[in-house]
């Protein structure tokens, strides 16, 4: 009767598995339930949004582009009121305003969900990074779908076009990105599709 994000694709001369990762995962989530583990087993290369083995690059590409360029801070692109609530809030990211004025409002969000809990694929307990490491110590083959130029690229675009609205987001609304990670949480562990679809619409329309 339970039901996963996992799909065996047989209609092709090598059947592949299409997995539904999660990002926000948490020790205790694991070990993960056995068709994880068997679409793991059964297959010789693993495709991911961007190559594991590249994860160091990846990290060094966003961390400059997080920056502004010399001579520009974040009281040229936000509101008067966004910086007020982002001195004000400071503390929680543990970095005096001084440090933060140099990041872009995106980043800075970024950070402060991580404080809430891991949110991206290379956190240690996210689901992405638990099957690479477990392929690669089994001498499978992992690899990426699009470069980390690409990937970057991406989401910088995606995530500066949002950027003041989203930073306003998490320093005003850390309760509900809490209630939010949980309930996505545990949508996925049931393999509610409906349920993760209907969340994921609510945020669409939030922003657009």
């Amino acid at each position: 009767p339970e039901k996963y994000f996992v799909w065996r694709v047989t209609n092709l001369p090598v059947p592949f598995y299409l997995v539904g990762s999660i990002h926000n995962l948490t020790a205790r989530d694991y070990p993960l339930p056995e068709p994880y583990r068997l679409a793991l087993a059964n297959s010789q290369r693993l495709l991911f949004e961007y190559s594991p083995r590249e994860r160091t690059a990846l990290t060094r590409k966003f961390r400059e582009v997080a920056r502004y360029p010399a001579g520009q801070d974040i009281e040229d692109e936000v509101h008067p009121t966004v910086v007020g609530l982002l001195k004000k809030n400071g503390w929680r990211l543990r970095m005096k305003y001084e440090q933060l004025r140099h990041y872009r409002p995106w980043a800075i969000a970024l950070i402060l969900l991580a404080e809430q809990g891991p949110v991206g694929p290379s956190s240690p307990q996210s689901m992405d990074n638990y099957l690479s490491s477990q392929a690669q110590r089994s001498g499978k083959e992992v690899a990426g779908l699009e470069t980390v130029d690409e990937h970057v690229a991406f989401w910088r675009e995606m995530l500066e076009r949002d950027g003041e609205n989203l930073l306003l987001y998490t320093l005003t609304r850390q309760k509900a990105v809490s209630l939010l990670l949980e309930k996505t949480r545990e949508t996925w562990k049931r393999g509610d599709v409906a349920a993760l679809s209907a969340t994921n619409a609510q945020l669409r329309r939030a922003n657009p």
